[in-house]
This record gives C-alpha cells, structure tokens and sequence, in this order.
C-alpha cells in the first residue's frame, strides 16, 4: 500500500518503515540541510542545534552530536557552521 507523503522543498529518501534498516522513517533532505558527517549521519541542522545549545568548538560539537569523532573529515565544516552562528550573532557596528 502507497504511504502518502506530505510535500517537501527537498526531496525523499526511502519509503517510511520499509525497506530501510531498522524500519527508520524516509529522510528528507533540503537546500538548507545537509549531512556534515556521514560516519554518524549528523546534519548541517544536528550541528547548528548543539552549537545553538551551547556547543562552540568543534571538540564540544563532537560530544553533544558526535559529528567529528570517528575519521574527522568533517571537522572543517563542523568548525565552519560554528563560525558562521556566532558571526550572525555578533553585532556589526554602525559607523
């Protein structure tokens, strides 16, 4: 039986509980998601979240959402997203 999907910007992965392992749900993927690190499956919104909860260095990142702790080929980008948060949060000022 077809599972009916509500519509994304993005597009989706896999049918929900079937035929995926361990029956997890379809992914849905966007241009404003992205998976930073694909030996833990973290994604560009995984790690803005730990970072918006505290997390800023990429060591801390790692703990909160274990992108960067197994090969660490994303580190640069795990450190790229935290420069960009807190370079959104800085205010600039006015001359």
């Amino acid at each position: 039986m077809p599972v009916e999907m509500a519509p994304t910007r993005g597009f989706t992965i896999g049918t929900p509980n079937q035929g995926s392992p361990n029956n997890l749900p379809a992914l849905r993927l966007d241009s404003t998601n992205m998976y930073v690190c694909l030996c833990t499956g973290a994604t560009s919104h995984v790690v803005a979240d730990a970072v918006a909860n505290g997390a800023c260095t990429s060591k801390e990142v790692a703990i909160a959402c274990g992108a960067g702790t197994d090969c660490g080929r994303c580190r640069h980008t795990v450190r790229s997203i935290i420069e960009s948060y807190f370079k959104a949060r800085t205010p600039v000022p006015v001359s």
